[in-house]
């Protein structure tokens, strides 16, 4: 039962009830210990020596404070996985769209080609144009240096 607890709390990345059970944990077996070494000790669970008391609530503030620090960044490092994977998807569909757009702009010269019989000078100059547009994109997505979402937008189309 206790397993299936702290899998559920794993899974959920929540680790301020985990340390709060720990920190109890840690409570009642001190106490337990201290009961069973001492003959005669009664169990008490807030000691009556204010030096323990002082150290017990200590020690459980860490374990607690330990987990509430665990949690921030754990949930901060999860945050910066989910815009990596983010930002790897936006690059992956932003090239897509450099080579359709390229594909589109190559298959469109072809058909010129075929159509007039080769190219002319007009024709010549838009496949020019087509493959600057194509390079300083490609380029732009390449040195994008930082990847961030903003880095990786490509411009709109003229």
């Amino acid at each position: 039962m206790a397993i299936l607890a702290m899998n559920k709390v794993m899974k959920n990345r929540n680790y301020i009830p985990l340390s709060t059970i720990i920190a109890i944990t840690y409570w009642l077996a001190d106490a337990l210990i201290e009961w069973h070494s001492h003959e005669g000790h009664t169990f008490t669970l807030i000691p009556s020596d204010i030096y323990e008391l002082c150290l017990k609530i200590l020690i459980f503030l860490l374990l607690v404070g330990f987990g509430i620090y665990t949690n921030y960044f754990t949930k901060m490092f999860i945050a910066q996985e989910e815009e990596k994977k983010k930002v790897y998807k936006n690059t992956a569909n932003e090239a897509k769209k450099i080579l359709k757009e390229f594909l589109h702009d190559v298959h469109y010269f072809e058909s010129e080609a075929e159509r007039i019989g080769g190219f002319d000078g007009k024709t010549m100059q838009h496949l020019e144009d087509a493959l600057r547009k194509t390079e300083v994109k490609v380029d732009n997505l390449i040195n994008a240096g930082d990847l961030t979402m903003e880095n990786i937008r490509l411009p709109p189309k003229n």
